[in-house]
């Protein structure tokens, strides 16, 4: 169960630092997009009514769109927590598993 609780902590350091360097890369090798955003402004004329209404002002702005991955403290703690349940979990199911053989039928067969 050690072993497994040590494998669970290695392999999510490892993710988190796999994790890290991917966010960076997004942030620093993606492209800027660019999207286009309609404004209409419109005044209600006769109680609201559909129809009543007329477009007074019809504006295009041009928003920039940065591509980043934010890494928070909090997503680091519940990646290596992940990492170390699934580790104690395999673990725990191969321990059980061979718990159920007998010794001679464990050296006997291979699966």
């Amino acid at each position: 169960m050690g072993e497994s609780v040590v494998e669970g902590v290695i392999g999510g350091i490892i993710g988190v630092a796999i994790g890290i360097a991917g966010a960076l890369a997004t942030a620093h090798f993606s492209p800027v997009l660019k999207a286009t955003v309609g404004q209409t402004s419109t005044a209600g004329g006769a109680g609201g009514f559909p129809g009543a209404a007329s477009a007074l002002n019809q504006a295009a702005q041009t928003v920039n769109v940065h591509l980043t991955a934010p890494v928070s403290p909090q997503l680091v703690l519940l990646a290596v927590g992940l990492a170390l349940a699934g580790g104690v979990l395999a673990g725990a199911f191969g321990g059980w598993r061979a718990s159920r053989l007998r010794p001679a039928d464990a050296l006997r067969r291979v699966d």
